[in-house]
């Protein structure tokens, strides 16, 4: 039958016949008018997820960086530190001087290539740089195995205090000490000690002398006392008052493997006083681990590449600029984009001026608003 055309009544109808004509022509069925709609709104949700997953990796990229930074920084900060007292045990002109020295250079210059940079060290123990790279040593080689020990306890043994000539002695005799003392106990009872040993040694500005002291971290109470009483034993003038025996806290491996100089008291350092302290410990094993399996060597510490992002992937060399306390390339990139706070400015200038302020008399050191020696004991910590 012929198709007729007939006159539409109005306009909607005449948009309906030819919506209708279209899709005849193309063998679709007929649309609705909220598909597009659909359709679009699909598309801004399409666009907002591309630009939410490209926010999350910006924000991730940027995480990474700061992640990256994270151990330049500290290493800034650590040098910072350093150099805010290092010329005033230059200045003592000590036996130790070439040390000394020898930190001025430490990790000046850093080499990156590819993802990974590079540096020379001093490890020296007066280096707060070389102390951090030492206490991950340690506690890399040792943290998990002293972690696992069964009912470890803190354990504390010391001696009388004693003069900046007797030092030395005095820890060659304790160290001399208690490898006999274990050795005795092992041999007795049976028995074998586990642990590890470190020496500390505090100076008191106040009486003027020093107090060479062991901290350890030992497998068992019952090897712990016997530890102590040999302890007494061996070493009669020593007070019991002295001594000390706790169990040991979570976490506690990590703040014995501290291998940093606690240099300053409060924003004081007393140049003479350490330098007799490193004197006296020079060639000594400050550390040592006993009855544990040996993965590391305790005085050798071993510097790894660092690993970077934010550097990108090329070969560059970075040399450290004092004034600006940061790495700086030939390009002009900065390695760790470290800020110095005033907090921090201040205290390094006041650590930089330790010796011009003690070599000055209390009044006239009120009137300059630099303080009084502390009374409080110790006065200064030394942790090795």
């Amino acid at each position: 039958m012929e198709n007729r055309y007939t006159e539409p009544k109005n306009s909607i109808d005449a948009l309906k016949r030819l919506k209708n004509d279209a899709h005849k022509k193309r063998g679709s069925k007929k649309s609705n008018p909220f598909n597009k709609l659909a359709q679009l709104d699909h598309r801004k949700d399409e666009a907002l997820v591309i630009s939410g997953v490209k926010h999350q990796l910006n924000l991730g990229k940027r995480i990474n960086f700061e992640r990256s930074k994270a151990p330049f920084r500290k290493r800034a900060r650590s040098k910072a530190r350093t150099d805010a007292y290092l010329n005033q045990l230059i200045d003592l002109n000590s036996p130790l001087l070439y040390r000394y020295t020898s930190t001025l250079t430490c990790g000046i210059v850093v080499y990156q290539r590819g993802e990974e940079t590079r540096s020379e060290y001093c490890k020296q123990r007066h280096c707060q740089v070389c102390s951090r790279h030492m206490t991950g040593h340690l506690i890399n080689g040792y943290g998990e195995e002293l972690s696992n020990l069964k009912d470890s306890q803190f354990l504390t043994l010391t001696i009388p205090n004693v003069s900046g000539k007797r030092l030395r002695s005095s820890i060659e005799n304790m160290l001399l000490s208690f490898i006999k003392i274990k050795r005795r106990i092992e041999r007795r009872h049976g028995i074998k000690i586990k642990g590890i040993r470190k020496i500390e040694c505090t100076f008191s500005e106040k009486r003027s002398d020093y107090h060479p002291h062991f901290h350890f971290i030992i497998e068992g109470k019952y090897n712990a006392e016997m530890l102590l009483k040999e302890w007494l034993i061996d070493n009669p003038t020593a007070s019991r008052k002295g001594q000390d025996i706790r169990k040991a806290s979570i976490g506690a491996e990590k703040e014995l493997l501290k291998y940093f100089a606690k240099m300053v008291n409060g924003t004081t350092f007393y140049a003479k006083a350490m330098d007799t302290i490193f004197q006296a410990v020079k060639g000594k094993r400050v550390f040592q681990a006993f009855g544990l399996t040996k993965h590391i060597d305790e005085e050798n510490i071993e510097l790894k590449a660092q690993g970077q992002t934010h550097l990108g992937i090329k070969d560059d060399k970075f040399t450290y600029i004092a004034d600006y306390k940061d790495w700086i390339s030939e390009s002009g990139e900065v390695l760790a984009d470290y800020t110095e706070t005033e907090k921090e400015k201040r205290y390094n200038k006041e650590v930089s001026e330790s010796s011009k302020r003690l070599n000055l008399g209390i009044k006239e050191r009120v009137r300059l608003n630099w303080g009084q020696y502390p009374t409080i004991e110790p006065i200064s910590n030394l942790i090795f």
